[in-house]
């Protein structure tokens, strides 16, 4: 049996990058099985450390990184627990069945970290306080609160059920998926997304040692889906918006030209709201001055020189006398108001909105402006940008998408309204049926 440590090196999905940090595991290794594959157990050593801080040939950690004394403690003792209950199982089992010693050991090192451990709540609070920390966006900080909330409501609603670590398995996230559309007739996409957020937190859990159960990643939702509307503000509509009298509340008119500038530049509201002067830059072009800002996106830290087009300077040129480019909103108030500025400013088209409870499909028609959020406005300038015939290739360049996956239910959209548009351009009923005169 081998014992080896390594830092887990993965790949972002969303940028194709490779990570700067990764997960510290334990490797036992057991010899190769009458297959020849060999048996491996991997389990975490509960600290993510920079990769240049691991010296790949010597298998350790280099000199002078930051709690390696703790680390290299934590990998010793964890090691030690390990040949243990090889050597004590060795005595018993000739040879030692792979699942028998995978799950002594997991148990083993799992009783060693007893100290470390935390109440389920607590590490959640824990990855929470992480996220706005790293100064994530309001509306994703409020997911997990809201998460963090049906729990505790859940596990109110039925005293008997514990949540814990070791308690997540298929009949908890079952129930815990009944609960959420039963009980809170939550509609099947947000039940998806609260699984989502919760896999998040267990793997977070599984990363800082608090728990070794990995059931969750096998677990899947048994539950109808569908592809989402997307929802956005015509051409028209983002124009009379734009220039829709609020000079009587200027809150009203920050929240506006805030929402307006994020339509004409597709950035996520996240990078909208820490925007600086600094980020800027001007520089001449044949004689013209070019404005581009560069963005350093708070979610896959990757940097954007988006060219800024004459609305978003004229927004800017608006605000020129305060410290910073744009007003300071906070997220959560931008999108209240929004709903009441695009109620006052009449965009009522009705808009289709279905959702799936369960297995019953609800279709509503709703007025537009009360879809009015931050998120309507990145769909617009993607929306708009395919319909001015700006290539998809370039609108991601843009946006910071990197699957095409992502922008094709816009570009389906765009198809589709381009092939109505044509059949009403070419139909009998505009032009007159033409005769053959022999």
């Amino acid at each position: 049996m081998k014992v080896r440590f390594y830092p887990e090196k993965r790949t972002d999905a969303d940028t194709g990058k490779s990570s700067k940090e990764g997960v510290l595991y334990m490797y036992v290794r057991t010899g190769k099985t009458v297959k020849g594959v060999r048996n491996t157990i991997k389990i975490s050593v509960g600290e993510k450390i920079p990769l240049k801080n691991w010296n790949d040939e010597k298998r350790e950690l280099r000199a002078n990184v930051a709690g390696k004394s703790r680390i290299e403690n934590r990998m010793a003792e964890m090691e030690s627990h390990a040949k243990d209950v090889y050597s004590e199982l060795d005595k018993k089992y000739k040879p030692i069945p792979f699942d028998i010693l995978k799950n002594a050991i997991e148990a083993r090192v799992k009783n060693s970290v007893q100290d470390t451990q935390k109440d389920f709540f607590n590490v959640m609070d824990e990855f929470i306080a992480g996220k706005k920390k790293a100064n994530r966006a309001t509306a994703t900080v409020n997911k997990y609160d809201a998460l963090r909330e049906h729990l505790v409501k859940f596990k109110t609603k039925y005293p008997r059920v514990t949540i814990s670590f070791d308690t997540v398995n298929e009949n908890f996230l079952s129930k815990l998926k009944d609960y959420l559309v039963d009980d809170e007739k939550q509609a099947n996409s947000t039940v998806e997304k609260y699984f989502r957020m919760l896999k998040t937190v267990l793997q977070y859990a599984i990363e800082k040692g608090y728990s070794a159960n990995k059931y969750f990643k096998d677990f899947t939702l048994d539950l109808n889906s569908y592809s989402k509307e997307i929802i956005f503000l015509e051409m028209d509509e983002l124009m009379h918006l734009y220039h829709f009298d609020l000079t009587g509340n200027p809150v009203w008119e920050r929240a506006r030209d805030i929402f307006a500038f994020q339509c004409f530049t597709g950035q996520r509201i996240s990078d909208i709201l820490k925007i600086t002067r600094d980020d800027i830059k001007t520089k001449k072009v044949s004689g013209q001055e070019q404005h581009t800002w560069e963005v350093r996106t708070t979610k896959t830290d990757e940097l954007i020189h988006l060219p800024l087009n004459d609305f978003a300077l004229e927004i800017l040129d608006k605000y020129k006398k305060l410290d910073t480019p744009l007003p300071k909103l906070a997220e959560q108030n931008i999108n209240i108001y929004l709903k009441e500025i695009c109620k006052d400013a009449e965009l009522t088209r009705k808009v289709k909105r279905t959702r799936l409870y369960a297995n019953e499909k609800v279709v509503e028609q709703l007025p537009l402006w009360e879809f009015a959020s931050t998120h309507m406005a990145r769909r617009t300038f993607i929306s708009l940008s395919l319909e001015q015939g700006i290539p998809a290739e370039t609108i991601m360049r843009y946006t910071g998408h990197t699957s095409y996956q992502a922008m094709k239910p816009y570009i389906d959209i765009t198809e589709k309204r381009k092939r109505v548009e044509m059949n009403k351009a070419w139909s009998r009923d505009r032009i007159p049926t033409m005769q053959v005169v022999s």
